[in-house]
């Protein structure tokens, strides 16, 4: 565990202590912390891993809007037949009530 924490913590950490002596905020926690966000050495990997995750939350929330489009349209055209089909039935209604009255 020494080994880990040396080899991958200690050497940031040792250099944001010697930082925050020199400073001396008044929050030393918030400096500590926004320091070895700042300086981590494995920044630029973990900012391609919320690009990552970005990219497929964006990705996921386009397919959901086309599809619930898609659902719109379709309904919309359901819709459009049906009143198309009313309106047919009710002309033929119309049409033979008139013929019926000529005859």
């Amino acid at each position: 565990m020494r080994q880990y924490l040396d080899e991958s913590v200690v050497p940031c950490l040792r250099e944001a202590m010697k930082e925050l002596v020199k400073v001396r905020p008044e929050d030393p926690h918030e400096f500590l912390a926004k320091y070895l966000m700042k300086h981590n050495p494995n920044q630029q990997q973990h900012q391609q891993q919320q690009q990552q995750q970005t990219t497929t939350t964006t990705g996921q929330k386009m397919s959901s809007i086309l599809e619930n489009n898609a659902s719109e349209r379709a309904a919309e055209k359901s819709n459009d037949k049906a009143t198309e089909v009313e309106e047919r039935e009710g002309e033929e209604v119309q049409e033979e009530k008139k013929n019926e009255g000529e005859a």
